[in-house]
């Protein structure tokens, strides 16, 4: 811990000396073809870090990047200043170099107990290799994010747990395993502006969903865990409810111009026609205004006989059209077709209030 300290420290305190020396630019560019378009510019321009297959940040003098910054936008290409006064990863690093190597002379690095992948350079590190001067590379040189995401997709890792203030890398990891068809995932540990404990306990329970072991005596280092009762499934069935209250819980209609039965001493469905429902009814018009085709009352007719008789055929006689039922647009009308036992007869009508239009 002292000597990572050590390292963070001087990194800090000699780069702040740099502040208002240039700054960065963030770019949609292939890594060669960004290459590309920074070598005109000599030391002015560096490729800080390769962060993904299109995702790149420049660093270097300010005017340098405006100037090329206008050439992106002129193209259509994505490029956006980076609200830092220091430019990472550039040229200009050369100022601290010989002040960093001489603070972190006789830095020694213990052997890695997990697998280290380097941005500094492209590699897994055993961690003796981390001296003053692979620190200086990793303040000079560009960052290859993307170099490490790609072998530890290679090495079958696929997911990713971000630790810091707030997560930048999650959407640059996302686009390396995508370009090589890699599925993966990735968790922040906090988020600005959200509540830390909150959201570090819920990408916790994320990784304990995904299969990740935790260690749960760190979490809670007193008491023991339990196991937690059984629940007696139960597998009778109490669901009290009326048929028509579970018809019209489930949408189930007897036929779509005839509608669903109701409850009645005579035989009686009710439906509610509008033409959004039932757009073909909007193709019968007459003086520009939908009417409810003739065809639509003999249909109800005989749908309801097929219902109460189960048969396959009916006949009609003696229909008389009294009234047309016009169908404003994005109006709903409802409509009862009611049947007499007694003579055999039965009615269409309109009961938008409940008195009846017939």
């Amino acid at each position: 811990l002292r000597e990572a300290v050590r390292v963070v420290l001087h990194r800090s305190r000699l780069q702040q000396k740099l502040v208002g020396t240039g700054t960065m630019l963030a770019v949609s560019l292939p890594e060669d073809e960004a290459q590309r378009r920074v070598a005109p510019y000599g030391d002015l321009i560096s490729v800080a870090a390769v962060n993904s297959p299109t995702a790149i940040t420049l660093a270097g003098e300010e005017e340098a990047l405006g100037r090329l910054q206008a050439e992106l936008q002129a193209e259509q290409i994505f490029a956006k200043f980076l609200t830092v006064r220091v430019p990472y990863h550039s040229a200009r690093m050369d100022l601290i170099k010989d002040e960093l190597l001489s603070s972190l002379a006789g830095l020694e690095g213990r052997p890695a107990r997990v697998p280290l992948y380097l941005t500094g350079k492209e590699g897994l590190a055993r961690g003796p290799e981390l001296d003053a001067e692979y620190w200086w590379h990793n303040v000079r040189d560009s960052v290859r994010f993307r170099a490490a995401v790609d072998r530890l997709a290679d090495d079958g890792y696929g997911l990713f747990l971000e630790i810091g203030p707030h997560p930048v890398l999650g959407h640059s990891i996302k686009e390396c395993l995508e370009a090589k068809d890699v599925e993966g995932r990735t968790l922040p540990s906090i988020r600005r502006q959200e509540d830390e404990n909150a959201r570090f306990t819920m990408s916790l329970a994320a990784l304990h969903n995904l299969g990740v072991d935790i260690a749960w005596d760190r979490l809670y280092p007193s008491g023991e865990t339990v196991t937690l009762p059984r629940y007696p499934w139960r597998r009778d069935r109490y669901w009290t409810e009326p048929e028509p209250v579970r018809q019209v819980r489930l949408g189930e209609l007897d036929h779509p111009l005839l509608g669903r039965r109701l409850a009645m001493t005579e035989p009686t469905w009710e439906v509610k026609l509008d033409t959004e429902a039932l757009p073909y009814l909007d193709d019968h018009r007459i003086q520009g205004n939908a009417l409810f085709p003739a065809a639509g009352y003999l249909e109800m007719a005989t749908q309801a006989v097929l219902a109460m008789t189960g048969g396959t055929e009916a006949a009609l006689a003696d229909v008389e059209l009294r009234k047309a039922l016009f169908l404003p647009e994005g109006e709903v009308r409802t409509v009862q077709l009611s049947f007499s036992s007694e003579g055999a007869a039965f009615t269409v009508a309109t009961v938008p209030d409940g008195t009846g239009d017939r």
